[in-house]
Formats: structure tokens, sequence, C-alpha cells
């Protein structure tokens, strides 16, 4: 489930990551900073952030149990360091 919240004039997306990947991930929620103070470009880049972390979950559930610690790091840290344009 993702949360659009303004915090200083801007846009963030808060997603709860599913129970089955918190420890995998490493965390129980996703802020990220949409860079955005308009409501209807953050509600855009939210979806898109959204299907982008949909497929980390989709990949890690998939792969995980072939995946060593160190893969699953960096594919995460790639995944969650995307920038939105």
């Amino acid at each position: 489930m993702t949360t659009l919240s303004p915090r200083s004039g801007k846009y963030f997306s808060r997603l709860v990551v599913p129970c089955d990947l918190r420890q995998v991930i490493g965390r129980r929620e996703i802020l990220k900073s949409l860079r955005c103070s308009s409501y209807r470009r953050a509600t855009l880049l939210c979806a898109r952030w959204e299907g982008h972390l949909a497929k980390l979950f989709i990949t890690l559930r998939a792969n995980r149990e072939h995946m060593t610690e160190e893969q699953i790091s960096a594919i995460v840290n790639h995944y969650l360091n995307t920038t939105l344009d």
C-alpha cells in the first residue's frame, strides 16, 4: 500500500513493505521524495514508483532462494536508489 503525503512543500511516497519481504529488504516501509510540489505530478510519479517497487518484490520472491546476501543487497540498493524523471 502506498501513501502520498506532502512535507515541506514537496510530496513523498510511503510504501509499506510486504511482510514476507521485510527481513529480506531490511525495512518495514520505504519513503521516497518525489521532488515535486504539484499533486497531479506527484500522483503520476507515485504510481510509477509503486510499479518499480512491485518489480523488485516480484524479483525477490522469485529468485531470493538462489541469491546470495550480497546479490540481494545490490538489487535492493539499485531499485531504491533509482531516480524518477
